[in-house]
């Protein structure tokens, strides 16, 4: 679950850097995941209502967040507290 609905997964050891990869099914609006690493908490917070994305992410100091959305869109985020909102279309 917390790979595949709230999206994260680890990408480098003692999740110095990791990727969100919210899930994509029309049956799955949102999802809220936490995991505690060596670093500290890493949260994804995300709602989809069409092709609007409102993620809200923490991402623990000395840590690398990449957001990955629907058509390869990415956005790299460093330690802290960040939300971002935006309208993607996705591939069918």
């Amino acid at each position: 679950m917390q790979q595949r609905v709230g999206g994260l997964r680890a990408t480098s050891p003692g999740w110095a850097s990791f990727d969100i990869r919210p899930v994509v099914d029309d049956r799955v609006t949102w999802g809220r995941i936490s995991h505690g690493t060596v670093r500290g908490l890493a949260t994804v917070e995300w709602a989809r209502t069409g092709d609007q994305w409102d993620v809200g992410l923490q991402v623990p100091a000395g840590a690398t967040a990449r957001l990955v959305l629907p058509g390869g869109h990415s956005r790299q985020f460093g330690g802290g507290s960040h939300t971002f909102l935006t309208d993607l279309y996705r591939s069918r």
